[in-house]
């Protein structure tokens, strides 16, 4: 997996996330419509920074 690194004047980062969702019965919650929304968010997101 390559390291998409982030300067600034006097630091160097990777900013990373981890997406938990639990719920009472483990249903199927994401499904792949709405998996794919979660994604396009998370990009826009990104995008943004």
């Amino acid at each position: 997996m390559e390291d998409h690194l982030q300067t600034g004047s006097h630091t160097v980062y990777a900013l990373q996330y981890h997406f938990v969702t639990v719920t009472k019965y483990r249903a199927d919650i994401l499904t792949d419509e709405r998996l794919e929304r979660v994604a396009e968010i998370a990009h826009d997101i990104a995008d943004d920074f």
